[in-house]
């Protein structure tokens, strides 16, 4: 589910205010932040809007994870 207020989900202007998407991972997308306090501030956001980790599904988890681990290996 895509949520019309969240820069991550729209994508586009709204996520052009705080970030760049640098690419699409297997169920997420790599988000560099222009703020860059700390050298490098990303975020791996899942593909869809979801409030809480464990409203994931266990295999999409497990994708998800392996998305975090290869962004965090650059």
């Amino acid at each position: 589910m895509k949520y019309q207020n969240c820069g991550y989900c729209v994508g586009g202007e709204p996520l052009a205010k705080f970030g760049i998407k640098i690419c699409d991972l297997d169920v997420s997308q790599l988000i560099l932040f222009k703020e860059q306090s700390k050298l490098g501030r990303c975020i791996v956001a899942y593909k869809d809007h979801v409030s809480e980790i464990v409203d994931i599904s266990d295999e999409d988890r497990n994708r998800f994870f392996a998305d975090v681990t290869k962004a965090a290996k650059g």
